[in-house]
């Protein structure tokens, strides 16, 4: 199993994006954040290199890819795991600055009120949790607790019910 075939679907079931008549994101669009959230839990963790068995290649310009893949080179789950988190933590602010274009402002006019204020504060409450989750688990990760985002991916089905990850790891 590639990091393509398990990244995406933990990704998308953690932004809640796991609708297939309905995706918001596609495969493609998911695969580019995971890339560059490896870039970014692969930097942030360059003194680990021994343990999350990188420094990991990746391309976003040609066809997405990271070499060498974390899902079967032997690295902890939990590098797996932060760059999930990563990912989740980079949509969730692109999704602030998306909606801060069209979203975020208050008229009133005679008695009559449009306030899309709330759109935003749930958008950046969501992107603050997403990335204050990542940056537990990264310290956590540091601290030798290789699996301490487990919780966060713990049992969970692929669109055709099997079991892709549970306690006992990939399947």
């Amino acid at each position: 199993m590639s990091w393509q075939e398990t990244t995406i679907t933990q990704l998308r079931l953690l932004i809640g994006d796991d609708n297939p008549s309905s995706y918001d994101f596609t495969d493609e669009q998911l695969s580019k954040f995971i890339a560059i959230g490896t870039i970014h839990v692969d930097t942030e963790l360059a003194k680990w290199t021994t343990v999350t068995l990188g420094p990991y290649a990746v391309d976003v310009l040609n066809s997405v890819t990271i070499t060498p893949d974390f899902t079967t080179n032997g690295a902890p789950k939990g590098f797996a795991y932060l760059v999930v988190l990563k990912a989740a933590c980079l949509i969730a602010n692109s999704e602030v600055r998306r909606l801060s274009k069209t979203s975020g402002w208050k008229i009133k006019d005679r008695g009559s009120e449009i306030d899309t204020t709330a759109v935003i504060t749930t958008a950046k409450d969501t992107a603050s949790n997403f990335c204050n989750n990542y940056e537990e688990a990264r310290r956590l990760f540091e601290q030798g607790s290789y699996s301490a985002s487990l919780a966060i991916f713990s049992s969970y089905r692929s669109a055709t019910g099997d079991i892709i990850f549970d306690t006992q790891g990939w399947r």
